[in-house]
């Protein structure tokens, strides 16, 4: 993994989720599932969902394509920054 994705991994101690959440995605070139933002982060899941609607409600980030989920075969949302 690169380093600035290594980076957007690591929190601060003045971070929101919701910042950190973004951040993340800023340094990553796909869209990505609500699950597996929470999994890359090690966040649970209702945070990451929360803070994902604040930041598509905010219109920071946009949905992007629906996808097969690997672990439960269910299709799911991504999301991405908005451009």
């Amino acid at each position: 993994m690169e380093s600035t994705k290594l980076t957007a991994l690591l929190a601060t101690d003045t971070e929101t989720q919701a910042q950190r959440i973004f951040r993340f995605l800023q340094n990553y070139e796909a869209p990505l599932s609500r699950n597996q933002i929470a999994e890359i982060l090690g966040l649970r899941l209702a945070s990451v969902c929360g803070r994902v609607n604040e930041l598509l409600r905010d219109r920071q980030l946009e949905i992007g394509e629906t996808t097969v989920d690997p672990r439960s075969g269910h299709l799911v949302e991504t999301v991405r920054i908005l451009k």
